[in-house]
């Protein structure tokens, strides 16, 4: 199986440098963005199989971005990343389309974890809020 082709997207170059190491060695890293109307440009460009994606970003939220880059990429799997641990972000980004939505505190491994499962089909929300976010899916 090839690399997967994967875009990054986060306003905090650190943290952008940072994400960048660590898909560097199993992902071929085309691209990445500061903020969410860069970021839909860029993506419509490169056309990569993975966008890791900060849910909070300026200019436009990665919500918004996401949900337009449902419509354009609609093959391309979308990695939500946030510092926000309520399960209601996972929510919404599940609700537009979303493959994978990890937190920012996760373990730096769970970021290939999310990359593989979403490039099988599967989607991945870490294990730090998945007892929430399936609370959120259930009634009552």
């Amino acid at each position: 199986m090839s690399r997967p082709r994967v875009l990054l997207a986060d306003d905090h170059t650190l943290v952008l440098e940072g994400l960048a190491k660590l898909v560097a060695e199993d992902c071929e890293l085309v691209g990445k963005a500061e903020d969410g109307r860069s970021l839909i440009r860029v993506a419509e460009k490169l056309e990569p199989d993975v966008i890791v994606l900060d849910v909070s970003m300026p200019q436009l939220n990665g919500l918004e971005a996401g949900r337009q880059l449902r419509k354009l990429l609609p093959s391309c799997k979308l990695i939500f990343l946030t510092m926000h641990a309520d399960p209601t972000y996972a929510k919404a980004a599940f609700d537009l389309g979303a493959s994978g939505f990890l937190l920012k505190r996760s373990a730096a491994t769970e970021l290939a974890q999310a990359i593989q499962a979403v490039m099988k089909g599967q989607c991945y929300v870490t294990p730090a809020i998945a007892k929430d976010f399936i609370a959120t899916l259930t009634p009552g």
